[in-house]
């Protein structure tokens, strides 16, 4: 009798070690692992999604480097093309709620201010209007970047956007902004950027 309990004992601790070490392989991937397999597909150049853990602040940020977006036929800026990153943040190592705030990063540089003064941002999607608003604006002038021979303006722009919003713009059919006289639309590609962005901020 006590030999068949020690049997099924062990039989229970086999089956649970074997349902642990499925919902690992299923949905155990850590967000690091998550983001690697967006940067795999190649999309965008290697490494564009990052994770990174700051031990200090106890805080884990992920984020998605610049891609370029060129400016509609109709814009007015002078800019000859914008740069676009997404950022989120969350307490800890370990993704425990979605995310409900993420950070659009906009970066120019031009031969002259393009958004000093006028850098409200306004997203069509598809029928729906949002208004972000103006941002958080810094820039320096001096021989940067693509400028290399040449003085000129190096611009960014920080916008704070909820998942609402940004689920809004990444489901969209069509997805245009106006950033102060700058007009774009996002392609599928840089709108399953996004949607990419959103995943990771979701809670497996």
């Amino acid at each position: 009798m006590n030999n068949q309990r020690i049997f099924f004992s062990r039989r229970e601790i086999l089956l649970t070690f074997f349902i642990l070490t499925l919902a690992v392989s299923s949905f155990g991937q850590t967000l690091s692992e998550r983001a690697d397999g967006f940067n795999n597909k190649r999309a965008f150049h290697k490494k564009n999604y990052k994770v990174e853990y700051d031990k200090f602040k106890e805080q884990t940020r992920v984020h998605f480097s610049n891609i370029r977006i060129e400016e509609g036929k109709k814009s007015k800026s002078g800019a000859g093309g914008i740069l676009l990153g997404v950022t989120f943040f969350f307490d800890g190592e370990i993704l425990k709620t979605n995310v409900d705030d993420y950070f659009l990063i906009f970066q120019a540089v031009c031969s002259n201010w393009c958004f000093l003064d006028n850098h409200d941002l306004r997203f069509i999607a598809d029928d729906k209007k949002l208004n972000l608003g103006e941002g958080e604006h810094s820039g320096k002038v001096g021989n940067i970047g693509l400028l290399r021979y040449e003085v000129g303006t190096k611009e960014a722009i920080v916008y704070k956007i909820n998942r609402n919003d940004l689920t809004v713009i990444a489901d969209a059919k069509i997805s245009e902004f106006q950033l102060g006289n700058y007009e774009a639309a996002l392609t599928e590609k840089r709108k399953q950027m996004l949607k990419n962005m959103l995943d990771l901020g979701t809670v497996k």
